[in-house]
């Protein structure tokens, strides 16, 4: 029974790092059918937390997919699944109405953005391994996004290009940009202690 679990847990994981991969690839198809080089599409689809997220998720599931659930530590799991469901909610609340994308933009949109997010989400609940999570694992995971968003501050700043528009002082002012980065690590700790509370009852 159990090497049943297992194997469906690493089946479905598969699916979930592959419909990553498709959607960050049916990105990369469109831009460099527009003309851009394939570093420099690289070096822009590195700027959105969207591909951080997915990319992680990727990695993840993907080593779930090919070693089973062992291969992966409970903390590192929990991280992944964290920040892509923030990219799902975010997405879902503040950026989905900001550009109408078409063809394979709208694909990986719907990939990166509406699929993988609860997908990820349903696949924890379901199949993780339970009872290996730690009061502080939120606040460790939380490097992650504070990571990212002095990154996507310091390039922008260089660049001249923004992300997203809470992080653009141009737009909300430096203490629009605090306040939403507070906003939104408030919202990514906030998961992350439910995660650990499902994880203890489960």
């Amino acid at each position: 029974m159990e090497a049943n679990r297992d194997g469906l847990a690493r089946a479905l994981a598969g699916l979930i790092a592959l419909a990553s991969l498709a959607g960050m690839a049916a990105q990369f198809i469109y831009q460099t059918g527009e003309g851009q080089a394939a570093s420099q599409v690289a070096w822009s689809m590195a700027r959105f937390f969207t591909n951080v997220g997915n990319a992680l998720v990727a990695g993840v599931f993907g080593l779930i997919a090919w070693r089973g659930r062992c291969a992966v530590s409970a903390r590192v799991l929990g991280m992944a699944v964290c920040a892509i469901v923030l990219v799902g909610v975010a997405f879902a609340l503040l950026l989905r109405g900001l550009h109408h994308p078409q063809g394979l933009q709208l694909l990986s949109s719907h990939l990166l953005h509406d699929l993988v997010p609860p997908a990820a989400a349903a696949w924890w609940l379901a199949l993780g391994r339970r009872g290996l999570l730690m009061a502080g694992d939120p606040w460790r995971w939380l490097l992650l996004p504070l990571t990212y968003g002095l990154y996507a501050e310091a390039r922008g700043a260089v660049e001249g290009t923004y992300p997203y528009f809470f992080l653009n002082p141009g737009k909300v002012g430096w203490g629009g940009v605090l306040g939403w980065q507070l906003a939104l690590g408030a919202g990514f700790v906030l998961t992350g202690y439910l995660m650990v509370r499902l994880d203890r009852r489960s």
